[in-house]
């Protein structure tokens, strides 16, 4: 699965607007969402500012979802 990650929202609302099937994660007070961008489950992650925010919701993501490739933007 890959996994794209966004400090803002503003950053990956474009991306969000362009899944399908989107559903709502829960992972403690995480904000993400699963969907589909044509055949690719992809799950895209609100890390809030900082490297800090980053490295814990990146560990949380390893920790809970079968993640192979991390795409970073902003």
């Amino acid at each position: 699965m890959i996994c794209v990650l966004g400090a803002t929202y503003k950053e990956i609302s474009l991306l969000l607007s362009s899944l399908v099937n989107v559903q709502s994660l829960n992972l403690g007070k995480s904000c993400l969402w699963q969907g589909k961008i044509k055949k690719q489950n992809l799950i895209v992650a609100l890390t809030g500012i900082g490297p800090v925010n980053a490295v814990h919701m990146t560990t949380l993501l390893l920790q809970n979802y079968p993640i192979k490739i991390f795409i970073l933007t902003g």
